[in-house]
């Protein structure tokens, strides 16, 4: 699901809550000459008894509002850049600052109440006469106060999900959705049977949290042993990798995109004997490419094939709910290493960063990286690299919509690391 990009709505959106925030100040300030002026002339009694739980719970809310009113006019400012530069930093600084600003200003609400409950409690205990004059004229400022607090904080928190919804593409997940509802109800009926102490709400709260950490770790995801999957594979890459090297097809091999194919769901890979590069045309593509596997080119030259990764980036597609022809790079390097690392658990580290035409990749810990005990080289491995290196360039390669070459690669054993680099041609 993709939230458009409405860089106006979201700029009204956060100077709403910072007048808003700053209005709160003008009724508070009303409320404090009320309890300090006029209730005196109704047989209040100055007594540290009251005015010390009112002056730590209005100055607990001075602050809180302070600092909310600090953060959203940051977000604001980085919201200004991402504006001017469309860069991931400051959207993510603009989002943080609203929710933490939101945290604030709702978290003030408790102050509020606590004002009042003195107020309409504990003042009678000190001579306090209760008179429709004073109590009107207080009651709409209150109110008026509460409202100011509460909407800033709903709105930052609506400004910072728009904001960080609308600079990436969301994928919404029931299962999770459903186990953050429930630790975020646990949470809050925890929080409110501190402050009412009630034993109900804190057996609600800790049920909710159970429910919603077991939900969170237990799933029906089918596993496979490693050394299955290993096993499996290795004899397999071993083959091409044999198959390769005895025709003499040992240069970079390049990924071309589904445009040379008229199919989008297309993805292969061109192998040359010789070293100087020449790209081919989409014109020497075969015209019936459907389920082709291996085809030789140009006298034995160069070879047509489906690359390795070819099912696992298909895969990809699948997770996500998205055919990568339609996405760029940018969603490439936000989606992937949540993918590979959290959803399909093939690596314990994904790292990918962009430098022009370059795309270099870090995978730690992946399934295809464990060496063998004889070679000391990983068993999974071909010309092309692992499953999870084609995979990587077939993604590439079909997001941007330009073949990709491999160019180098970098297998470090001590720490169970490969660095891969990607080079997009111009053709």
């Amino acid at each position: 699901m993709t939230i458009p990009f409405k860089p106006k709505i979201i700029l009204a959106l956060v100077f709403a809550v910072l007048i808003m925030t700053a209005l709160s100040f003008f009724f508070f300030k009303q409320i404090d000459n009320i309890i300090h002026s006029d209730l005196y002339r109704y047989g209040l009694t100055f007594n540290y008894g009251w005015a010390d739980q009112y002056w730590n719970s209005s100055n607990l809310y001075l602050y809180c509002q302070t600092l909310a009113l600090i953060l959203f006019g940051n977000s604001l400012a980085f919201f200004f850049s991402h504006i001017r530069n469309r860069n991931t930093f400051s959207s993510i600084a603009s989002t943080a600052l609203l929710f933490a600003g939101a945290g604030l200003s709702i978290a003030s609400i408790y102050f509020v109440f606590r004002t009042d409950s003195i107020v309409n409690y504990d003042l009678y205990l000190y001579g306090l006469t209760f008179s429709d004059e004073w109590y009107t004229a207080y009651l709409l400022n209150y109110r008026l106060m509460l409202l100011l607090t509460i909407l800033p904080g709903l709105l930052a928190l609506a400004s910072a999900i728009t904001v960080y919804s609308s600079t990436r593409i969301v994928r919404i997940i029931p299962t999770k959705l459903l186990n953050l509802a429930l630790i975020a109800n646990g949470i809050l009926s925890l929080a409110l049977s501190i402050v009412y102490s009630s034993s109900i709400l804190t057996l609600i709260g800790l049920g909710l949290l159970f429910w919603g950490i077991t939900f969170a770790y237990v799933s029906t995801s089918e596993h496979v042993k490693k050394v299955i999957l290993e096993t499996t594979v290795s004899s397999q890459m071993a083959a091409l990798n044999h198959m390769l090297k005895k025709q003499g097809f040992e240069g970079n091999p390049i990924y071309l995109p589904p445009r040379y194919f008229g199919n989008s769901n297309t993805c292969a890979v061109y192998l040359q004997k010789t070293g100087n590069i020449q790209l081919p045309s989409p014109e020497m593509m075969l015209e019936n490419e459907a389920g082709f596997l291996f085809e030789l080119f140009e006298n034995s030259a160069a070879v047509l094939m489906t690359p390795p990764g070819a099912e696992l980036a298909q895969l990809f597609e699948k997770t996500l709910e998205t055919n990568f022809n339609r996405v760029d790079l940018k969603y490439l390097q936000q989606n992937l290493p949540e993918l590979i690392v959290e959803e399909l658990e093939i690596a314990q580290v994904f790292e990918m960063g962009l430098e022009n035409s370059t795309v270099r990749v870090r995978a730690v810990g992946s399934i295809y990286s464990n060496p063998d005990t004889q070679t000391g080289q990983p068993s999974t491995w071909s010309l092309f690299g692992s499953p999870l290196s084609s995979a990587v360039a077939c993604s590439l390669a079909k997001a941007t919509g330009k073949p990709v070459m491999r160019t180098s690669s970098k297998i470090d054993i001590k720490s169970n690391s490969v660095a891969e680099e990607y080079v997009i041609l111009q053709n």
